[in-house]
């Protein structure tokens, strides 16, 4: 007696499908991380308005730009304050400065 073999069209489908699922999904997610956390790419400079390098330019500039209040509740109850300027409000670079105790 022949064996007949058993093949099932939809559950292969099924599985093809799921597998290139999956690797769009995974490529898609490599290449969006990449690109949104590019710290390599990332121009990132330290300093401090008091260092003796920095020009009377800068000073007035944050002393006269406009500012907003955001606070913040953190975890264990402290609330947190940061200071936001928008110097170019259509312009998707941010600097993020802060201070030591």
């Amino acid at each position: 007696m022949a064996k007949q073999q058993s093949s099932h069209p939809i559950l292969k489908a099924l599985g093809i499908a799921t597998v290139g699922t999956l690797g769009a999904y995974g490529t898609i997610s490599y290449m969006l991380f990449k690109d949104l956390f590019d710290l390599e790419g990332a121009h990132v400079q330290a300093g401090s308005l008091r260092d003796p390098h920095h020009g009377e330019d800068e000073k007035q500039w944050l002393i006269h730009a406009q500012r907003s209040d955001a606070y913040l509740q953190s975890y264990d109850g402290l609330t947190l304050h940061a200071i936001e300027i928008k110097n170019h409000p259509e312009s998707h670079n941010w600097v993020l400065l802060a201070h030591a105790h």
